[in-house]
């Protein structure tokens, strides 16, 4: 896992939650998108607790929407991983060029980075 999602509000719809957070990277990046990542909760983390135990999000259902800012001359894109898990897989592409990043370590740009944010929305377990 190469990328992580600290959670660091959520907000609940009638039928949805969404969560917001800070992406962090490290280690290498894998062609066609980064498998599912990880998933930590911030600092002012109090009320999550209530997240798993009221079990609003299905047990392994992925979001039904995802937005990524990365900024620093990147773009991202969550994609559906293919395997079990709430978390997507994350394909980074290059602004300037439109390309996806190449295989390999994650550039300074993204390792380094403390703007890169990202919101889930997942169906509520109703």
């Amino acid at each position: 896992m190469s990328w992580t999602l600290t959670v660091s509000a959520l907000t609940r719809g009638e039928q949805t939650i969404n969560a917001f957070g800070s992406l962090a990277f490290a280690g290498n990046y894998t062609s066609g998108g980064d498998a599912a990542g990880a998933l930590g909760y911030g600092a002012n983390a109090a009320g999550f607790p209530q997240l798993r135990m009221e079990s609003v999000i299905h047990a392994g259902q992925m979001p039904i929407s995802g937005r990524v800012d990365l900024g620093n001359g990147y773009q991202g894109q969550f994609l559906p991983s293919g395997g079990a898990g709430i978390l997507p897989a994350l394909k980074i592409f290059v602004a300037a060029t439109g390309g996806e990043l190449a295989a390999g370590a994650y550039p300074a740009a993204l390792t380094g980075a403390s703007s890169a944010q990202a919101s889930l929305t997942y169906a509520k377990n109703i």
